[in-house]
């Protein structure tokens, strides 16, 4: 898909061309405009995503951890009455 963009500051499209020199340099080909461009596009987009994925991984961990924490507390009461019953059983 093409978008176009228009009315952009000529210091940021001299900023972008400076990076693109940067990196054509360093990958020793020629990285153009849109090719930079694109990729930022695209990190923008997966870095979006890897944040709403790991919100709710936190999420899910949170829920996890007070589940794990409820059943602790449960397997505690428990052993409390079975050392209390076992304490009467044995009095007898």
């Amino acid at each position: 898909m093409d978008v176009l963009v228009r009315g952009i500051d000529p210091a940021y499209i001299k900023e972008i061309d400076r990076r693109c020199e940067l990196i054509s340099a360093k990958l020793n080909r020629n990285y153009s405009r849109q090719e930079y461009l694109r990729n930022l596009i695209q990190n923008e987009v997966e870095r979006s995503l890897f944040e709403f994925k790991q919100d709710q991984f936190d999420t899910a961990v949170k829920n996890l951890s007070i589940t794990l924490e409820r059943q602790t507390n449960m397997l505690q009461e428990y052993i409390d009455a079975t050392h209390e019953l076992v304490g009467t059983l044995s009095e007898k």
